[in-house]
């Protein structure tokens, strides 16, 4: 047997029970979640805000409820492009991606001077620009990633490079490592990868 102290019944099964929590009027304003029971639309909206149980999305028309703090990040930066360190919107994934960067650290050294850069594209991009104390140019780096002895993984008939797993072709071994480190598709610059390689040898000879 159960019993809804709120109204003073009591039911026969719980199925009786929750049925009646579900549909009876005097009920209208309970918290499922919690086991609460409120008295007005202003006393539960007032729980939702101050209970640990609850996280609103503010920015969905339907304000999704969510169980915990981490589901409502996650589903700010899946559904509504929100970067989760400085909360900044976007209006596409794409454009989020591209914004996220700000928040890598600054580690990757040029071999070639004292700069350092976010990404290992940006690095291969200063050498090919020739802004390199170094002396690094755009022939240079693409001679040195086109000699290496594993070239062919990462070479093609149409381009100077092609990506060794979606076959792209690119012009600039820097927009090779881009595309490895952006979500185009499943390549990538692990260690002893055809990419590490061709950046180890970027690296070695430029």
């Amino acid at each position: 047997m159960a019993t809804c102290f709120v109204c003073n019944r009591n039911f026969e099964t719980k199925l009786g029970f929750y049925h009646h929590r579900g549909t009876a009027k005097a009920h209208v304003f309970d918290c499922r979640r919690c086991l609460r029971h409120f008295k007005s639309l202003r006393a539960q909206q007032q729980h939702v805000r101050d209970s640990p149980n609850h996280h609103v999305c503010h920015q969905c028309d339907d304000a999704q409820d969510f169980t915990t703090a981490e589901k409502l990040d996650q589903h700010a930066i899946n559904v509504h492009n929100t970067c989760s360190i400085c909360k900044r919107r976007f209006d596409t994934s794409s454009n989020l991606r591209s914004h996220s960067v700000v928040h890598l650290a600054v580690d990757v050294e040029c071999p070639g001077c004292d700069r350092t850069f976010v990404t290992e594209s940006a690095m291969v991009l200063h050498l090919e620009t020739g802004t390199c104390a170094g002396g690094a140019s755009q022939g240079s780096v693409t001679r040195a990633a086109l000699d290496a002895a594993c070239s062919a993984e990462y070479t093609g008939e149409n381009a100077n490079f092609e990506c060794p797993d979606c076959e792209k072709g690119f012009h600039l071994a820097s927009a090779l490592l881009q595309h490895a480190e952006s979500d185009s598709c499943d390549v990538s610059l692990q260690p002893f990868s055809p990419l590490s390689n061709c950046l180890s040898a970027i690296r070695v000879f430029s």
